[in-house]
């Protein structure tokens, strides 16, 4: 007996199967660009990152240009979470609101995000002059306040902290 007529059960059985099986394998999920400018007080950041982070703990990251502008590729869709992360460019010594000084500065992502792939620890010599200081609270995407949803496709997200 048919279940669907004219449809033959191999083929209704492969159906259920492949619509079982897309969102297991991750096609169904979306990825989006995210293209920005971010500043400061208004003065456009020279350098840093901007970091967009699931609940579930994925992201993505975007680079900040000596422009202020950044892309990030891959960003999951849905609603994230976003940090602004300058810290690693700080000189040793430096000072400002993003902390105290007195050593290297700290080239980790935020606890649980990762890095993508390619991603090198800078070199704090080269990329002093990029630095900026900004609150702390900016580095951390769980305690920066800034969210967005994102959309598949390309969108634009400028971010002005304060």
């Amino acid at each position: 007996m048919r279940i669907f007529p004219g449809c033959r059960p191999s083929r209704l059985f492969g159906l259920v199967a492949l619509a079982v099986l897309l969102p297991v394998l991750g096609c169904g999920k979306s990825t989006a660009t995210v293209t920005g400018s971010v500043s400061y007080k208004g003065t456009k950041l020279k350098g840093g990152q901007v970091i967009f982070q699931t609940a579930d703990g994925k992201g993505a990251t975007g680079n900040i240009s000596e422009d202020g502008t950044y892309t990030a590729e891959k960003v999951p869709t849905g609603v994230v979470k976003v940090a602004v992360k300058t810290a690693y460019l700080k000189p040793p010594g430096g000072g400002g609101p993003g902390g105290g000084g007195g050593g290297p500065p700290k080239n980790e992502p935020p606890p649980g995000v990762k890095m993508p792939e390619g991603y090198k620890p800078s070199n704090p010599a080269d990329n002093s002059k990029l630095y900026t200081a900004i609150p702390e609270k900016y580095e951390d995407p769980e305690k920066s306040g800034l969210t967005m949803e994102v959309k598949g496709g390309t969108q634009t997200k400028d971010w002005t902290l304060d």
